[in-house]
């Protein structure tokens, strides 16, 4: 006969969590864990805290570039951001109309580092490109610009170190031998050029190479730098 009294009290017992029909007690259920949300980056999403002041800087640069077609500085100002924002396609086509409006140092080395970074991205061969537009920038800054020749060395530097890291030694020396030509006094250059000959295994060179970057860092004046 049911029992309306037990029941009753199966039922409060339930409710704490046990039952006179069963005295195991169910332990309470584990917290839901706590979710970590890791840091948005420039890769992840677009409009992270990294890239906002780029994507904003970038949307005055595209209004003012398709106001003033023909103003180089406009359009390597946009190639500089696009290339920022990791639309290299776009970066390239701004870096060549540049050009097209004013063969400068400014805009091959531009062009350049837009080639560099779209190699990386999408290893389509951007590296002779970086290459070749890296030349016409030390040609333009030799004939046009002086004093950005060391800069034009530094653009060889970069794209030796680019191919080091990926293996080309052979190719990362060639380099480096144009920027010692660009800049024979740079301490830098001879660094770097120590550094490939280590790893060539040609020891005796790249002694001979790093004491000539200490040498001239030896001989630079209290207020510069190694890459001065």
């Amino acid at each position: 006969m049911f029992n309306v009294r037990r029941a009753f009290v199966c039922a409060w017992l339930w409710l704490l969590g046990s039952c006179a029909t069963n005295s195991k007690v169910v332990p309470p259920a584990p917290p839901p864990p706590t979710r970590v949300t890791p840091p948005a980056t420039p890769l992840r999403e677009e409009g992270a805290p990294s890239l906002r002041a780029t994507l904003a800087a970038l949307e005055k640069a595209e209004a003012a570039a398709l106001v003033a077609p023909n103003d180089a500085a406009a359009w390597s100002h946009l190639t500089v951001l696009l290339r920022q924002a990791y639309r290299t396609q776009e970066a390239a086509r701004a870096g060549w109309h540049a050009v097209e409006l004013e063969s400068s140092f400014a805009t091959w080395t531009n062009l350049g580092n837009v080639l560099a970074q779209g190699d990386v991205f999408m290893s389509m061969g951007g590296a002779m490109g970086a290459f070749q537009a890296f030349k016409m920038a030390a040609r333009e800054a030799k004939a046009k610009e002086p004093g950005r020749v060391e800069a034009a060395s530094r653009n060889f530097l970069n794209l030796a170190y680019r191919d080091l890291q990926m293996g080309h030694d052979d190719q990362a020396l060639e380099l480096i031998a144009l920027a010692e030509t660009l800049t024979p006094q740079m301490p830098m250059v001879h660094f770097d050029k120590a550094r490939v000959l280590a790893v060539l295994g040609r020891e005796a060179e790249a002694k001979a190479s790093a004491q000539r970057s200490l040498d001239l860092i030896a001989a630079l004046a209290p207020d510069q730098t190694p890459t001065d």
